[in-house]
């Protein structure tokens, strides 16, 4: 009754945002109205921005030139930031931007919306060559700068391009280029797998192959990377330098964990790594190379057929392309932005960690602001988060929108801090897709700690980290440290995760206290990793006081459900199917494997569960020496294997018949 009384609460919070939304939604779709038909007296002000029609010297009132006046579009959007500045508008009107959609609108710094000025807008497109019919064509905003200089072929038997570009605006390097909107790879060395780790270990290196390396490179070290496999993670290094007398490959900056630390989590990575970023590592289709000491770039076409002098070839500028800070009520339609690059600039900073949390900004940037919409919009190309709504944003809404080629993940919501201020979003009907282009940790979705945010109705796909993440404490904590609670999590579509690329993870992974957080309706399938756990529903490290229902899972490489340890959780009317469909896994069914020392205890009711391979129960469902409780009920569920060789125990070899005894367990095969 009492979570009947918070949900009804959040609900009615919920419902005063998405009438918000609609009220935004009948603003934009009244285009003809606000562009066509503006009032003399009317409070509102309305600008146009056109790339190829327009001039900053005009004033941007018209969305095309007037004969023999100053009326007309502006040039640029940071002409039109400026002018914003010093325009003192009605404090109860609302600015309509609208983007010319018929040229590109490029950018060489992040457009960078703050306080007062630059609240209250909309912005949305407009096409230049049609303005008298509403249009719902979409406006490109690109950070790319494209490469027009003259290519020359300079290797025939490896067909290398070569040209020596014009300073990049704003950016004296760059590590991310596309050929016709298709990212092409930084030149790098295949998959390889590191001897044996340094003696005392170390986060700063390892021993290598010295057969992968017969003469390792001794120029162009400073900024060479050495991307480094864990096992739900992987470092990105700047490389020290390689020592052939004992075949030590070193770092400037750490790895988050020291190299070999956990064997097993170290060999369930493959030990793996490759080097990025040299001139000898040039021997690929699609791969690049960029000497900033010659400024000579270096390229091999997708295709021998190719000649780059013919396709539009981008590098990214900055690693923002939109910030806002500290701004209200400002909505975005029908724009799409492109083109980020990625982070890890200092070769001594840490670059590393769960879910690409190292990751300082994104693309688009959001912080201490509040009811903002993002509908209708596209961004493509990023080098790591899409969008981030960061520490005191709250009541932001991400709706209808695509984001894919993502470098990490595609939404970030909160941070880890201890009290980031973060609730009230909503991230609805979009299609988030292609991501962990660069940073392979990073997550469809990510809400670290944020509450009373709806995730719902999305495609979320093709990931090699976790599809959505919840939560970011690691024991059990009250609601006031967890900061993660009262969110909903419904009918999302996810697949295609881990692929093969990384372990540890799941379709919905949760951590911490989420009390009043439900998670129904979902379909999930295809999850598959380097090793082991993939997982669909995984609550991890003290997942707490949460309800699964309704939710269905296909194809798991691994068992359908785990619970690490946690406490007060309901997993009821699922359908696991297909559990341990990789083969070569333990757990096909539920697994549990609690920490020593840590409570755990579920309820698993109605639910079906059907598996390939492995345990249909796998993990330690004992009490610890008596003094640690562990409680769970398993009712009314319907549990069914076509390989009669499939054991019906728990993980520990004991049977259903033989099992009864242990504490608080309670059995009823229907």
């Amino acid at each position: 009754k009492k979570r009947k009384m918070l949900h009804s609460g959040l609900d009615k919070k919920r419902l005063v945002f998405v009438v918000l939304v609609l009220q935004v939604s009948l603003v934009i779709l009244g285009y003809s109205i606000r562009v066509l038909d503006v009032e003399e007296d009317r409070l509102d002000t309305i600008y146009y921005v056109s790339a190829h029609k327009g001039n900053d010297l005009w004033s941007g009132s018209k969305p095309n030139p007037a004969l023999n006046s100053n009326e007309g579009p502006f040039k640029t959007i940071h002409h039109l930031l400026s002018h914003l500045q010093t325009y003192h508008s009605h404090p109860h009107s609302t600015i309509y931007i609208y983007l010319d959609s018929d040229s590109s609108h490029f950018i060489s710094k992040p457009l960078i919306l703050s306080s007062t000025p630059h609240s209250n807008l909309v912005w949305s497109s407009y096409s230049s060559s049609s303005p008298s019919i509403p249009s719902a064509s979409v406006a490109t905003v690109t950070a790319g700068w494209q490469i027009r200089t003259p290519w020359t072929k300079s290797h025939s038997s490896l067909n290398i391009w070569t040209t020596k570009i014009d300073p990049v605006p704003g950016r004296h390097y760059f590590k991310s280029l596309w050929i016709n909107s298709t990212r092409a790879t930084r030149a790098r060395t295949p998959m390889l797998r590191w001897a044996k780790p340094l003696t005392p270990l170390s986060q700063y290196g390892f021993v290598y192959n010295p057969l992968n390396f017969p003469s390792p490179p001794k120029d162009h070290l400073e900024r060479m990377n050495a991307l480094v496999y864990a096992s739900w993670t992987a470092s990105r290094n700047y490389v020290k330098n390689f020592n052939t007398a004992n075949s030590t490959l070193m770092f400037t900056n750490p790895a988050q964990w020291r190299i070999g630390t956990w064997e097993g989590i170290d060999s369930a990575s493959g030990n793996r790594y490759y080097l990025e970023n040299h001139p000898s590592f040039l021997d690929a289709p699609g791969e690049w190379f960029y000497d900033e000491t010659t400024s000579l770039l270096h390229l091999i076409p997708f295709s021998a057929a190719d000649d780059p002098n013919k396709d539009v070839i981008s590098v990214a500028v900055n690693e923002q392309i939109l910030v806002l800070s500290g701004v209200e009520n400002v909505h975005f339609a029908f724009i799409q932005y492109m083109f980020s690059d990625f982070g890890c600039n200092s070769n001594t900073e840490v670059c590393d960690g769960q879910s690409a949390s190292w990751e300082q900004t994104a693309a688009i940037h959001v912080l201490s602001s509040s009811f903002i919409t993002f509908m209708n919009i596209t961004l493509r190309g990023t080098g790591g988060y899409g969008i981030w709504l960061d520490t005191d944003t709250n009541n932001t809404a991400i709706i209808n929108s695509l984001l894919t080629d993502l470098g990490s993940g595609g939404v970030r919501v909160g941070n880890g801090g201890a009290n980031p201020r973060n609730f009230g979003h909503i991230i609805a009907n979009n299609h988030i897709t292609h991501g962990t282009q660069i940073t392979n940790s990073g997550c469809g979705i990510l809400v670290q700690k944020s509450s009373q945010c709806t995730i719902s109705n999305n495609l979320i796909s093709h990931f090699n980290y976790t599809g959505i993440s919840i939560g970011w404490t690691w024991n059990y904590t009250p609601t006031s440290v967890s900061g993660a609670t009262d969110n909903i999590i419904s009918d999302n579509l996810i697949s295609h995760i881990g692929n093969y690329d990384l372990s540890d993870m799941g379709c919905i992974y949760t951590l911490g206290n989420s009390t009043g957080t439900t998670i129904t309706h979902n379909f999930c399938h295809d999850v598959y990793t380097y090793n082991y756990g993939a997982w669909c529903l995984y609550a991890d490290q003290a997942t707490s006081h949460i309800v699964w229902s309704k939710n269905i899972c296909a194809r798991t490489k691994s068992a359908g459900l785990h619970q690490h340890f946690g406490m007060n959780n309901l997993f009821e009317n699922n359908v696991l199917y297909d559990g341990g469909s990789g083969g070569h896994q333990p757990d096909g069914g539920v697994r549990t494997d609690p920490d020593t020392g840590m409570e755990n205890e579920f309820r698993f009711e109605r639910n079906i569960v059907v598996w390939s391979n492995g345990s249909l129960f796998y993990g330690n469902w004992q009490e610890e020496g008596g003094k640690v409780p562990r409680r769970y009920e398993l009712n009314h569920n319907v549990y069914y294997t076509p390989i009669s060789t499939n054991p019906y125990v728990f993980g520990n070899g004991k049977s259903w018949a033989t099992f009864s005894h242990i504490h608080y367990l309670i059995l009823r095969q229907q």
